[in-house]
């Protein structure tokens, strides 16, 4: 969008967005606390292909998957709230992620294993909300729980955390910084319970 702006303008107007300093773990906190309604009209592919011709979510890319995963994790129901029509934490799922042992399938960043970190916390965040479908299981009985479990407050910081970034236009950047600080410090909050409940068990 910022090339096309950029050459119908000759360089004088950019297109930017003002979510560069967050991971998509916490962008998905910040519409479920600002904008809760927004999830019905949420993609996550081009849903091109066969699998998605009478559905918004294909569930057959390791982008449908992520962001599935991420909305469990951020207390959203991808199928109730967000019009998913396939449960992707059954079995025949897990070649879309990136936390049992093999990078996933697809052409996406998924496929070089760039967003393990995030997995591993959103799996162990949706275990800690007390989903237990197969993939859940799955994943608490394998290694990744372990890392997500010693990891847990480096991991949370990282993946809610705001990153530095220069994009937004310095008159607004204080304010959207505050919303973003005050989401995301309330969202931290909320899971450093759930462990703690988790961990005095």
């Amino acid at each position: 969008l910022s090339t096309l702006t950029q050459s119908l303008s000759e360089g004088e107007v950019y297109t930017t967005t003002f979510l560069q300093g967050l991971d998509e773990l916490a962008i998905i906190a910040v519409l479920k606390n600002r904008y809760p309604k927004s999830f019905k009209y949420l993609m996550s592919c081009w849903a091109e292909t066969e699998a998605a011709r009478y559905k918004r979510w294909c569930a057959s890319c390791s982008k449908c998957a992520r962001i599935y995963l991420y909305l469990v994790a951020n207390g959203i129901d991808p199928i109730k709230e967000a019009g998913y029509k396939d449960n992707m934490f059954q079995f025949g799922f897990e070649r879309l992620y990136n936390v049992f042992g093999q990078k996933a399938e697809g052409v996406g960043f998924d496929s070089f294993g760039l967003n393990y970190d995030q997995q591993v916390l959103a799996f162990y965040l949706a275990y800690l909300r007390g989903n237990r479908d197969p993939l859940v299981k799955k994943f608490r009985d394998s290694d990744a729980f372990t890392v997500a479990k010693s990891r847990f407050h480096a991991l949370l910081d990282d993946c809610y955390g705001l990153d530095e970034e220069n994009l937004t236009p310095p008159q607004w950047k204080s304010k959207i910084d505050h919303i973003f600080k005050a989401v995301l410090g309330s969202v931290k909050r909320e899971f450093l319970k759930l462990h703690a409940d988790h961990e005095n068990e």
